[in-house]
């Protein structure tokens, strides 16, 4: 139901084309943006939050269990953002993982929109993660290259 009203806003029809041109060459009328990139169910639970939260996950668990709906998002909902999340997954801020954002986000889902960062998520980076001395720091350093 909800692909179906996100394609209808963007002008899709359910048969795959509109007025003859393949829908995958039409331009958007709205922009679906999937969130929160990745990992991320936690507002607050026994003394963790989302701000602070460290996600311990294999690989393969992140492939299997997390990527699924971003995957589904980004090709059945052409989606022209993502959203990374407030937590950490395993040890760096999602926010500012390179691999996770360039890689996984991008190329192992064909991903071509843009990334955003959630409200004070670039900030969060600094003050609840100290994975870098400053918040200039963080976007000169970690965001601007991930």
């Amino acid at each position: 139901m909800r692909l179906t009203y996100v394609r209808g806003l963007q002008g899709d029809l359910l048969s795959g084309t509109i007025r003859g041109i393949p829908r995958v060459q039409q331009p958007l009328r709205a922009s679906a943006c999937c969130k929160h990139f990745t990992a991320y169910d936690l507002d607050s639970w026994e003394g963790n939050n989302r701000y602070s939260f460290n996600v311990l996950v294999t690989k393969q668990d992140l492939l299997d269990t997390y990527q699924p709906p971003f995957k589904s998002c980004v090709e059945q909902g052409r989606a022209g953002g993502i959203m990374c999340s407030y937590n950490r997954v395993n040890g760096v801020p999602a926010c500012a993982d390179y691999n996770l954002l360039s890689n996984t986000a991008r190329y192992d889902s064909g991903f071509q929109g843009y990334i955003t960062s959630d409200c004070d998520a670039v900030s969060i980076i600094n003050t609840n993660h100290h994975y870098a001395p400053t918040t200039e720091d963080v976007v000169a350093d970690v965001v601007l290259k991930a």
